[in-house]
């Protein structure tokens, strides 16, 4: 049992104050170390080889957990949320929509609305940059993915939504009871509003598309046609949900903190301006420092053996690929930002996680990896963001609620 339980809240005080540092802290207790959410067990894994047996363990032995029935609860059976067989047509159905070539059409898209984003701004403008990359995914999203059908009411209300929705996922899960979802608070009762309008929306996108196009909802429905049509738009809907739900708010964030980073230290901005490759390497730092998710969840069907640990059936299993990132065994000084670790062979791979493993890899991953390649080097090709430099935000913190940064042209950019 990890040190500083509490009775009745379990570890929520801790959990509370730095959810990273915690489960850095529990590499020092075990390779698999029992923890409480309130009252709720659950085996965090703190062994990157232990992690990888736990990512490829079968269907028949461990299923998505605790963390993603809240997300069911907004995107319903889609591909993130389901396993077995059923789990692996959704994927087979999809990829065709994420093949190589389709990636570099979206690198286009991506480079138009990044253009856009940076033409809007003025030399010395502030900027609430979070906000603008919200609404810059949003808009990638929906044109590279859904066909480009959604107004921009509905483009800014997700942008505006979608991150709530990402807290109140992990707000959810490590919750002490249930129970706490269902009280009459402001919180929860804009959780329902939000789930109710995101559904809407994307009932009108899977509604309004024929199957004609070659975005996500199109190859989807060409590839169930011959189906019940009202079962087969319930599948559709489920799959744009999770789209917009995982696709909007991780992107905008890493792309974020990689001008966090580019405006900390000058002269990492200016190799990274010169030099493509140097700009590659800080954007996998950035994936590895600041990954943005804090925590991923299984639970066991049945009793599974990790190495000398045995999960009984039915144990929720955590691990954390932001702690996994900053293990100092693969990583020298993990805390430090340096670009230049990836220089060389770089870390062991089974420590380097930004998209996950197994069955249930980010579908996503190289749209991913291209549109904040895309975003980064088309708006530092004409502006350099500068920071506050007394804003610095703790390595504890993968979600800050606002980054404010003002724009300087460089020089012999038109502005």
């Amino acid at each position: 049992m990890a040190p500083g339980r509490q009775p009745l809240v379990g570890h929520m005080p801790v959990l509370a104050r730095d959810v990273v540092g915690f489960f850095e802290s529990l590499r020092d207790v075990g390779d698999v170390v029992e923890i409480r959410f309130g009252r709720r067990p659950v085996h965090v894994i703190t062994d990157a080889e232990l992690v990888h047996r736990a990512m490829g363990a079968g269907p028949d032995d461990v299923v998505q957990g605790r963390l993603y029935d809240k997300l069911a609860r907004v995107a319903g059976d889609g591909v993130a949320c389901t396993d077995g067989p059923g789990h692996l047509d959704q994927r087979r159905a999809l990829l065709p929509a994420f093949r190589p070539a389709r990636t570099e059409q979206f690198a286009g898209v991506v480079r138009e609305e990044a253009l856009a984003l940076s033409r809007s701004w003025r030399p010395g403008q502030p900027v609430d940059l979070l906000r603008d990359l919200y609404r810059l995914t949003t808009r990638t999203t929906a044109r590279a993915l859904l066909g480009g059908d959604l107004d921009d009411a509905d483009t800014n209300w997700l942008a505006d939504n979608i991150p709530f929705l990402f807290g109140i996922f992990a707000l959810q899960t490590l919750s002490p009871s249930d129970l706490l979802e269902h009280l009459p608070t402001a919180t929860n009762r804009r959780y329902a509003d939000v789930r109710r309008r995101l559904r809407s929306i994307v009932d009108g996108v899977v509604s309004r598309n024929h199957g004609d196009g070659d975005d996500i909802v199109s190859t989807l429905r060409r590839a169930h046609r011959g189906r019940d049509v009202g079962a087969d738009d319930r599948r559709l809907a489920d799959e744009v949900a999770t789209i917009l739900v995982t696709a909007i708010e991780p992107a905008a964030t890493v792309i974020a903190w990689t001008f966090y980073h580019l405006a900390r230290d000058p002269a990492v901005e200016a190799r990274a301006h010169a030099d493509p490759a140097y700009l590659g390497r800080v954007i996998t730092e950035v994936l590895r420092l600041r990954h943005p998710i804090y925590f991923v969840m299984r639970r066991t069907l049945r009793p599974v053996r990790l190495g000398p640990y045995e999960l009984p059936a039915g144990a929720d299993v955590l691990w954390s690929n932001a702690a996994i990132h900053r293990d100092a065994a693969a990583f020298p000084d993990p805390h430090v930002f340096d670009p230049d670790r990836w220089t060389s062979a770089g870390p062991p791979p089974r420590h380097f996680l930004p998209f996950g493993g197994g069955a249930h890899k980010c579908l996503g991953h190289r749209f991913a990896r291209s549109e904040i390649e895309v975003v980064v080097a088309t708006i530092t090709a004409r502006w350099r963001l500068r920071l506050d430099p007394d804003e610095e935000i703790p390595l504890g913190v993968l979600h800050p609620d606002r980054m404010p940064m003002s724009v300087v042209a460089r020089d012999g950019v038109p502005s």
